[in-house]
């Protein structure tokens, strides 16, 4: 009885703080994955307070500069991209947050799906990434297996510095603010049909010399 009265503060502390560790887990909790369907992901997300974009106009700013837009072309069948956001505290947002001009306090989630299915995210940063959050995203996407930095890249469309020991993933820091996870098979892929295509233009480009 006596070890039970000097629990109690701390049980009443840990009640006290588990709404805030819910708010800062739940966010990063429902971001999307490598290898779900569209419809899981737009579940999970939209069930949390995500919202997808819409507007054109909106869809085209977020996505200018992005990396994977030099890879659509090249991908074996027909991709869709699709655009999301993600308040810091899980809330919807309202509609007066969102401009084609400024990027509100979240995430923009970027997902290229093949068939249904997602092999490239773009997680994207309002404000500078810090190292808990890539760990954090990183975690999601890890499986039963487990990330590695790698000094050099190999056979690779979108270039990367971490590999998942099973090779299924790899990932990459883009800028400050952008962290890509994406299928290692559909970027070796289109790493060989860039050669290709550098190699049979090259004859065609040089003519008339």
């Amino acid at each position: 009885m006596t070890q039970l009265r000097q629990l109690l503060p701390l049980i009443k502390q840990l009640v006290c703080l588990l709404p805030f560790c819910l708010a800062v887990l739940l966010p990063t909790a429902s971001l999307a994955r490598v290898g779900e369907s569209m419809a899981e992901i737009e579940r999970r997300l939209t069930s949390s307070g995500g919202i997808i974009y819409r507007d054109q106009a909106m869809i085209d700013a977020r996505m200018r500069g992005m990396p994977y837009l030099r890879i659509l072309d090249y991908l074996p069948s027909r991709p869709q991209v699709r655009l999301y956001f993600k308040t810091d505290d899980g809330r919807r947002p309202m509609a007066s947050e969102l401009s084609a001009r400024d990027m509100p306090k979240g995430w923009d989630l970027h997902v290229v799906y093949l068939n249904g299915v997602s092999v490239l995210e773009a997680y994207k940063r309002s404000q500078a990434l810090t190292e808990q959050e890539i760990n954090q995203l990183l975690a999601l996407q890890q499986g039963d297996s487990y990330w590695e930095r790698v000094r050099t890249a190999e056979n690779t469309a979108l270039g990367y510095r971490m590999l998942r020991k099973d090779e299924v993933l790899r990932a990459n820091q883009v800028g400050n603010d952008t962290l890509i996870i994406f299928d290692a098979k559909m970027d070796r892929h289109v790493a060989e049909a860039i050669e290709e295509a550098r190699i049979e233009s090259a004859p065609i480009s040089v003519q008339g010399f």
